[in-house]
């Protein structure tokens, strides 16, 4: 009878293990056939904007495969403009001011608003959103869940500089007629900083999620606290003679070191956030974009000859230039999760590089999502930039948040193009 009863478990177990084994087979059966419907997007990716087609796409940052594709058709042939801050991804038409929410796991538009005329400008990070009419002078803040207003709009003395947002979810706006941060919160407005006088030039990144105020007029580049000024770096004075609006800077970087960019000047000056160290290197270009920052290299996006100059700043020279369309027109340029993007929005090219310098072309007009099997080099270039020697590198002097500023002693670099 001892001998049965344990046949009958074992024979109980086995039957068991079969229907556990068809449950889950099943179970993967339906999953593989939903995943396949719907194809889930990368975690290291971005959406590239394609104005031609009227229409955005996600592309896997590792391979360069489209992955995703939202129509928006009624954009069709306007210039768009992206804002993606995790899973919340706002388009804006630029001509029309219209806002599309895309929901990245329908891959369709959600919703939509409208901000106004053309011109409006739209900020997103750190879970938050605000709606900018530089030239009015109005902040407004949205829900980036819904497209919607929240709250009262501020108003404050316009022209409005490029504004930010940094790690703590606070927005800086720059007020150059007053020579003022302004920091908002919701429909709060906060303390100004004042970091220059009334009418001075500023431009703002945010560097590592913390503000970081240029100020051609006064050749300082100040690094802003909650407080007031946290460290001040004096820039060389050739960017002095850059004019009003004539500084280059990204809208954010993702490391400490910030490049500043005077395109007339041929002057690029890297700024170390965390100690105000100083590089200066001298540039040659045409209409040359905002300089963009990865790992140990800078880019800087050539407009007039449709390729991307590229600095090492550890072995302190040019690398050759990478193609990016090979003719004259407009490149976005930007850093997102630790790798670089470049997409020109009125053709199918794009490309995606990585921290060490090598890359892979996106294709945004591939049918098949996904199916790329591998990577798309980028094409040899035919030439290295022009070596140029570089500028003299002034000190630097840091302040802090209260008290009389402290001079502390000047580390300098010397950049050495070849």
């Amino acid at each position: 009878m001892r001998w049965r009863s344990t046949a009958g478990r074992r024979v109980a177990g086995i039957v068991a293990s079969v229907l556990v084994a068809v449950l889950v087979g099943a179970g993967l059966f339906l999953g593989a056939g939903v995943s396949s419907a719907r194809p889930k997007l990368s975690d290291v990716g971005a959406w590239l904007a394609s104005a031609l087609n009227g229409e955005v796409v996600h592309a896997n940052g590792l391979s360069g495969q489209v992955d995703g594709r939202v129509d928006l058709a009624s954009s069709e042939g306007d210039a768009l403009k992206v804002m993606q801050d995790g899973d919340n991804v706002l388009v804006v038409d630029e001509s029309t001011g219209k806002v599309s929410r895309i929901d990245s796991t329908q891959l369709e538009v959600a919703q939509t608003g409208k901000l106004g005329a053309g011109g409006m400008e739209v900020v997103m990070a750190a879970g938050k959103a605000y709606a900018l009419d530089p030239r009015g002078g109005t902040v407004q803040q949205l829900d980036p869940l819904t497209v919607a207003t929240v709250g009262t709009p501020i108003t404050l003395k316009p022209p409005l500089g490029q504004a930010g947002i940094d790690k703590n979810g606070t927005l800086w706006v720059p007020v150059p007629e007053e020579g003022t941060l302004v920091q908002i919160n919701g429909a709060q407005k906060g303390k100004a900083v004042t970091v220059g006088e009334p009418g001075d030039p500023l431009t703002l990144t945010i560097a590592n999620g913390v503000p970081l105020v240029t100020n051609s007029a006064r050749a300082s580049a100040m690094v802003i606290g909650s407080t007031g000024t946290r460290l001040e770096v004096s820039l060389p004075s050739t960017v002095t003679d850059a004019g009003t609006g004539g500084l280059l800077v990204p809208a954010v970087a993702e490391s400490n070191i910030v490049p500043v960019l005077a395109p007339a000047q041929g002057a690029l000056v890297l700024v170390d956030t965390a100690s105000g160290a100083l590089t200066t290197v001298a540039v040659k270009g045409g209409k040359l974009g905002r300089p963009q920052a990865l790992g140990r290299r800078i880019y800087i996006a050539n407009e007039s000859t449709g390729r991307l100059i590229v600095y090492d700043t550890v072995a302190k020279k040019f690398e050759p230039e990478k193609v990016v369309t090979g003719k004259a027109g407009p490149l976005e340029v930007f850093v997102k999760d630790g790798l670089l993007w470049v997409n020109d929005q009125f053709s199918e090219t794009a490309l995606v590089i990585e921290k060490d310098g090598s890359g892979h072309r996106v294709g945004k007009y591939d049918e098949a999502l996904g199916q790329k099997d591998t990577p798309t080099p980028l094409p040899i270039p035919t030439y290295t930039p022009t070596a140029v020697q570089p500028t003299a590198v002034p000190t630097r002097s840091a302040e802090r948040p209260t008290g009389t500023p402290t001079s502390v002693p000047t580390r300098t670099e010397t950049a050495q193009p070849t």
